[in-house]
């Protein structure tokens, strides 16, 4: 199962495996991971899209991003573009991806409507976005 080469807990595993399967990524889409942190997610994107697919990630953080480089460098994945940016202000231009992912990511966003127009607005017409949060803690 190539989820196992990313989650190895079961439990996160099927998390995350519910998750992506709302997102429904298809060979050959361009996908935005808002907020990508280590990467996990997007690398496993990569391999749904194929090579004629293509996965972007953004994140705030250059040293996530320089780490998430190193890894993708040395896993041979040729189709994730990464960038430092915020979900507030997304650098592509309107109608640019098939479907937009952003997991616990937007209750650390102080703009959390502007983000939200941004995600829609690089969203082709039709696209899908999935915001999640999948990491509470039950009390």
């Amino acid at each position: 199962m190539l989820s196992q080469q990313f989650w190895s807990e079961s439990d996160v595993r099927g998390r995350w495996e519910g998750l992506l399967a709302l997102l429904a990524a298809q060979p050959g889409e361009r996908m935005l991971d808002v907020g990508c942190g280590a990467g996990i997610p997007a690398r496993y994107l990569a391999g749904q899209v194929g090579p004629e697919g293509r996965v972007a990630a953004i994140d705030t953080s250059s040293r996530s991003l320089t780490r998430l480089r190193e890894v993708t460098a040395a896993q041979g994945i040729p189709n994730l573009d990464l960038v430092r940016a915020e979900a507030s202000a997304l650098p592509f231009p309107d109608g640019s991806f098939d479907a937009v992912l952003c997991v616990n990511v937007l209750e650390a966003v102080p703009d959390k409507a502007k983000a939200l127009r941004e995600m829609h607005r690089v969203l082709k017409p039709g696209g899908r976005v999935l915001v999640a949060h999948d990491d509470w803690v039950p009390t």
